[in-house]
C-alpha cells in the first residue's frame, strides 16, 4: 500500500513538472513571436515613412538651382548629386516666402557645403571717400601765349636767310633774316640826321632823337643795331630781323630774294615746353569737372610715358554735333614728347566726400530696382532692394538700404539671385519652402 501510494505521488509530480515545463516553453515560445513581429512591423514603418519622405522632397542641383526634381539622382547638366531642397531648412525660419521686400525674391539659406561649391563670399558695407573719376579723350595744341609771328611792317627785299628750315629751333634774339627796304634806309638817316642835330643844338634835338630811335623799334630793329647805327654813323643797305622770342619754326613763308609787304606773315614761331590738352568733358561728366584739378594724361601708344595737368578753362559752351564740353588743361612738356595734334587719354578724379560704399559686384541691376543680398547669419540670406547715387569703377554710393557694417554677397550673387528667384516661384506654386523672416532695413 505503502509503495502504490508513493508511486501515485511520483507520478503526479512528473506530470505537474512537465506541465509547467510546457507551459513556460509556451510563454517563451509567445513572447519571441512577439518581439518578432514588433520588430517586422517597426521595420516596415520606418521603410514606409522613409519612402513617404522620399516622395515628398524636391531635389535640386547646388550647382544649377533652377533644375529641380521629385527623386534624388544626378543633375542632367552637370552631372552632380542631386539634393533634397529640405536639407537647408531650419525650424527657427520659413526659407523660400515669396513675401519679401523686392517682388521675385525669395529669402534663402545655404548650407556651408554649397556655399563653398557655389563660391559664395560677403563684403563689408563701409564708409569712406568717394573717388569719383572721370575717363575721356583730348587732343594736344599749341599754347596761345606761346605763339609768335612774325610780320613785315614795311616793303622789301629778302637779301639772305639765317633760318631756312620749318621745325628748326631758335632762340630768342636770334637773326632770322636781312632785308634791304628803302622805307628801312631813310628811317636810318633820319636817325643819323636826329643824332647829330642833338650833338650840336644840345637838348633842344632830344626829343627829334627819341622820335627817331623809336621808329626803328617800331620797324624790329632790335637796340643791337640801333647803337651799331649810333657808333659808326653810317647807314646799312641791309637790316636784320630777329626771333621775337625762342621756340620752334612751325610755319616759313619767306624764301631768298622774295620781296616781302607790309601785313605779310613771314614765320610762325611755338614754344612747346608747355602744351594745352583740350579735353572733351560730357554733359553728364561736368558737375565733377572745376578748375584747378589735376588731371593724368597719357599716351595709348607710349603707355611708360605719364604726364600731369591741371585744369585751366572750362569753355562755356557745349559742341552741338558731340554734346560735350571742351576744358583746357595746362601741361608742362620740357622734353616735347607731347606734340601738338596728338590724341590723349585723360583722367579726372573728383573726391565727392565721405559716402556709404557698396561695391558694384554685390548690387545686382535690373534696370528697374538694384537688389543686394544681406547676410543674416546662419547661412541666411535676404534680398535687400537699394537706392544708389554717384558710382565709380568699382563702387556705389548707398542712398538707402543698407547701413555700414552689414555684410552683402559680393561674389557669385548672380546665383544666389537664381536661387531666390526659383525659391520665390516654388512658393508661389506651393513648394516647399523656407526662410523669409527678416524684410529690410
Amino acid at each position: 500500500m505503502d509503495r502504490e501510494q508513493k508511486h501515485s505521488r511520483d507520478k503526479g509530480l512528473r506530470i505537474k513538472i512537465t506541465g509547467a515545463t510546457v507551459f513556460l516553453g509556451l510563454v517563451l515560445a509567445c513572447g519571441a513571436g512577439i518581439g518578432y513581429f514588433m520588430e517586422v512591423g517597426s521595420t516596415r514603418l520606418a521603410r514606409a515613412k522613409s519612402r513617404s519622405e522620399q516622395q515628398a522632397k524636391t531635389y535640386h542641383c547646388p550647382m544649377h538651382p533652377n533644375y529641380t526634381s521629385d527623386k534624388p539622382g544626378n543633375c542632367p547638366i552637370c552631372g552632380m548629386n542631386l539634393v533634397p531642397i529640405e536639407e537647408e531648412a531650419d525650424t527657427k525660419h520659413k526659407e523660400g516666402q515669396a513675401e519679401t521686400a523686392v517682388p521675385g525674391r525669395a529669402s534663402i539659406r545655404i548650407s556651408p557645403k554649397k556655399r563653398q561649391a557655389l563660391g559664395v563670399e560677403t563684403v563689408r558695407v563701409s564708409r569712406g571717400p568717394f573717388i569719383k573719376t572721370i575717363r575721356t579723350v583730348g587732343r594736344v595744341a599749341y599754347a596761345e601765349p606761346m605763339i609768335s609771328e612774325v610780320y613785315a611792317k614795311f616793303e622789301g627785299w629778302v637779301e639772305k636767310l639765317y633760318v631756312n628750315r620749318t621745325g628748326d629751333w631758335v632762340e630768342r634774339g636770334r637773326p632770322l633774316f636781312s632785308v634791304y627796304s628803302p622805307e628801312l634806309v631813310a628811317t636810318q638817316q633820319e636817325f643819323l640826321l636826329a643824332l647829330n642835330l642833338q650833338k650840336t643844338q644840345g637838348i633842344g634835338a632830344d626829343a627829334l632823337l627819341k622820335a627817331a630811335r623809336r621808329k626803328l623799334a617800331f620797324f624790329d630793329i632790335d637796340l643791337g643795331q640801333t647803337r651799331h647805327l649810333e657808333a659808326t654813323g653810317q647807314t646799312s643797305k641791309t637790316l636784320l630781323l630777329c626771333a621775337p622770342q625762342s621756340g620752334f619754326i612751325v610755319q616759313k613763308n619767306v624764301l631768298e630774294g622774295k620781296k616781302v609787304s607790309k601785313g605779310e606773315s613771314l614765320y610762325t614761331i611755338a614754344d612747346i615746353s608747355t602744351v594745352w590738352v583740350l579735353a572733351d568733358a560730357h554733359e553728364s561728366d561736368l558737375p565733377f569737372v572745376s578748375l584747378g584739378q589735376q588731371a593724368k594724361i597719357s599716351l595709348s601708344y607710349y603707355p611708360s610715358a605719364a604726364f600731369s595737368g591741371r585744369v585751366a578753362y572750362i569753355y562755356p559752351y557745349l559742341e552741338p554735333n558731340t554734346r560735350t564740353n571742351k576744358v583746357r588743361i595746362e601741361v608742362k612738356n620740357a622734353d616735347f614728347k607731347l606734340k601738338p595734334d596728338m590724341y590723349t587719354n585723360i583722367e579726372l578724379a573728383a573726391n565727392m566726400g565721405e559716402q556709404l560704399i557698396v561695391p558694384k559686384s554685390a548690387v545686382l541691376d535690373s534696370g528697374t530696382r538694384k537688389v543686394a543680398f544681406l547676410d543674416m547669419g546662419k547661412g541666411y540670406f535676404e534680398p535687400i532692394e537699394l537706392k544708389t547715387g554717384l558710382e565709380n569703377d568699382t563702387s556705389y554710393a548707398v542712398l538707402y538700404g543698407l547701413k555700414e557694417n552689414d555684410r552683402v554677397v559680393d561674389k557669385a550673387a548672380f546665383m544666389v539671385d537664381s536661387e531666390s528667384s526659383l525659391k520665390a516661384g516654388l512658393g508661389q506654386m506651393g513648394a516647399p519652402s523656407g526662410h523669409a523672416g527678416h524684410t529690410g532695413h
